[in-house]
């Protein structure tokens, strides 16, 4: 049973992402392009997907190589591998859109 004091917690996360989730759509995200710094940061989460759920585990270095030939703004190393593993995760989850990065985003920012 959760005490009224985790009910308050988990109501003023979940307002808070609504709230960003309010502003994305009120300052149109959804209709603006990624950015280089943005598309880097998407690739670098779609190689690391692609790579687990592909099952390229084994040669990464190989696919990697393949993905960055093609897609050249991967920003693997530039930031702490926590929030690429975690775009991973999610994508795998919620799929690989605009949108599901987005409500990432949104729920990042409310947390």
């Amino acid at each position: 049973m959760l005490t009224s004091r985790w009910r308050t917690g988990a109501g003023v996360i979940a307002a808070a992402v609504a709230t960003a989730a309010l502003l994305q759509t009120q300052l149109g995200v959804s209709a603006r392009e990624f950015t280089s710094d943005d598309s880097g940061h998407f690739a670098t989460m779609a190689v690391l997907r692609g790579l687990v759920l592909g099952g390229h585990v084994l040669d990464p270095l190989r696919y990697i190589i393949g993905y960055y030939e093609h897609y050249q703004v991967l920003g693997l190393g530039l930031w702490p591998p926590g929030y690429h593993m975690l775009g991973a995760a999610w994508t795998a989850v919620f799929g690989v859109s605009r949108t599901s990065v987005m409500a990432l985003q949104a729920v990042l920012a409310g947390g």
